[in-house]
């Protein structure tokens, strides 16, 4: 959009271009989103962005002697404060779905999509959920068409249970009184929600007089539409 707006850009990416969306868009229910992907990269080119493939730092990005900075870094899983998180058996929902993690048969799930997508693999899948539902962030027409996919899997539900710890491959689950429960799983995925990438918007506004946008899931993690349509971004553009 600024390249859009007459303005030069220079794109620090530290991977493939696509983000997050590379790895939201791998299960075969979420097909409508690769093109997506392929659109912005493809838009990047035929405006000729200049991309630099290495992570932006706050050294390189002043040494560049930019007007304005606008970070887009996303955001990272969160690791909850479990004792035993560390377990070989422990995972996270985006190395599964990128293949850089290998999974048993039987695997405990704390997140819907990622565990839809090994179930239509023919895992077996335990969602272990601490509220009384499952799928609480997402619209009826989506939940009707998880529930329809999830009828061809073989899935269990375990709700209103927190997972207290975590030894090898078995779980400790507890309910809202207080009775506790054994499971054992092959592989552990967390799911459980992520956290802003900070760190280069404070390194900037520390080191740097050069203003510094904040925009996507850097922000706050949401809805792809959300974190594309940036308000902030409109505010720059009105500006200069």
């Amino acid at each position: 959009m600024c390249a859009l707006r007459g303005h030069e850009v220079t794109l620090f990416e530290k991977r493939k271009l696509g983000g997050a969306l590379i790895e939201a868009s791998i299960p075969e229910f979420k097909i409508d989103l690769r093109p997506l992907v392929s659109y912005l990269a493809t838009q990047m080119d035929k405006l000729k962005i200049r991309v630099v493939n290495k992570e932006g730092t706050t050294e390189s990005i002043l040494e560049g002697g930019f007007d304005v900075v606008i970070v887009a870094t996303g955001s990272s899983p969160v690791k909850p404060d479990i004792p035993g998180i560390e377990s070989v058996a422990v995972t996270d929902a985006l190395m599964v779905l990128d293949g850089s993690a290998k999974t048993g048969k039987k695997i405990a799930v704390i997140g819907a999509e990622v565990g839809l997508f090994l179930g239509e693999q023919g895992k077996e899948v335990l969602f272990i959920e601490m509220m009384d539902t499952v799928m609480n962030s997402i619209t009826f027409d989506e939940r009707q068409v998880y529930e329809n996919r999830f009828r061809e899997c073989k899935v269990a539900f375990h709700t209103g249970q927190r997972m207290e710890s975590i030894s090898g491959k078995k779980m400790v689950l507890s309910d809202r009184f207080g009775t506790r429960k054994e499971m054992a799983a092959d592989t552990i995925v967390l799911a459980s929600g992520f956290r802003p990438n900070r760190d280069l918007i404070d390194q900037l506004q520390s080191k740097s007089k050069v203003p510094v946008l904040e925009v996507g899931e850097c922000v706050s993690p949401r809805k792809i539409f959300d974190a594309i349509h940036e308000r902030s971004l409109s505010s720059f553009s009105s500006s200069t």
